[in-house]
């Protein structure tokens, strides 16, 4: 049977992913997964496929979003109490307007030194408003073994570069495609895939390092073609019945 590999939540969106053993999927997603994001000053998304050095900075949050903790490559911290200041304002994030809220003290002036350029820091006024579609993504390891072979890495390729929630072991290949329209038990969840992930350049960077390694875009257009524009790989979900998942618990499609 199919189970959860592992598990990858990211407290400050375009940061480090977290591992957890466990999570508490919502109705709208995880409550500490994507919480904070990194802005320009003119308050436009900071672009993290210009800073890769972004992804080396590891982030952690409470379910409410009140405790931030930033830690950097060279050991330093940076841990305190979230205050927000200034009245909520609107941002697009990929087609939908979400309420952000600045966050005040030291967190963007300690990612602006880091990465060398100005930036702020905001977070949602509403716990899941920061995910990029959908409350759930997801890929099998053995889609990434597959992608890994078609661009000729004999290694793995790391199946963080897709930054997804859920990675599932025990499916053939892009056996994930064929849940679009089906739920999925996950554990004590249960989900319901509705769409492919298109991808976008990030994926091509290293999880650990932030470097570009891998031409994945290029790899998946050449071996699973481009669907509408988009270049596929892996799945999005919405939540049917929220629960506790777990590193290990068994995932089971339902027939199609």
């Amino acid at each position: 049977m199919a189970s959860v590999a592992r598990l990858s939540t990211s407290a400050v969106k375009s940061l480090g992913l977290a591992h957890p053993d466990e999570i508490s999927l919502e109705s709208f997603g995880v409550p500490q997964n994507r919480r904070f994001l990194v802005l320009k000053p003119d308050r436009t998304l900071f672009d993290a496929s210009r800073h890769g050095s972004a992804m080396r900075v590891a982030s952690q949050t409470d379910a409410e979003g009140s405790q931030l903790t930033l830690r950097f490559p060279d050991g330093s911290e940076v841990s305190a109490g979230v205050e927000t200041e200034g009245d909520p304002f609107p941002f697009d994030l990929w087609g939908r307007t979400i309420a952000l809220r600045l966050v005040a003290g030291p967190f963007a002036d300690a990612l602006s030194e880091y990465l060398g350029t100005p930036l702020l820091l905001a977070r949602t006024e509403h716990p899941g408003d920061g995910n990029d579609e959908m409350p759930v993504s997801l890929v099998s390891l053995a889609s990434v073994e597959r992608i890994g072979a078609e661009g000729g890495r004999d290694g793995s390729i790391g199946a963080g570069r897709f930054r997804m929630l859920l990675e599932v072991d025990g499916l053939q290949a892009h056996e994930e495609d064929s849940w679009l329209g089906r739920s999925v038990h996950v554990g004590a969840a249960t989900i319901y895939v509705a769409k492919h992930c298109a991808r976008c350049v990030i994926t091509t960077m290293n999880e650990a390092t932030g470097e570009s390694d891998f031409p994945t875009l290029k790899t998946i257009a050449r071996y699973r073609g481009v669907d509408d524009g988009d270049l596929n790989f892996g799945m999005y979900a919405s939540v049917l019945q929220p629960g506790t998942i777990r590193v290990g618990d068994p995932v089971e499609a339902e027939p199609g």
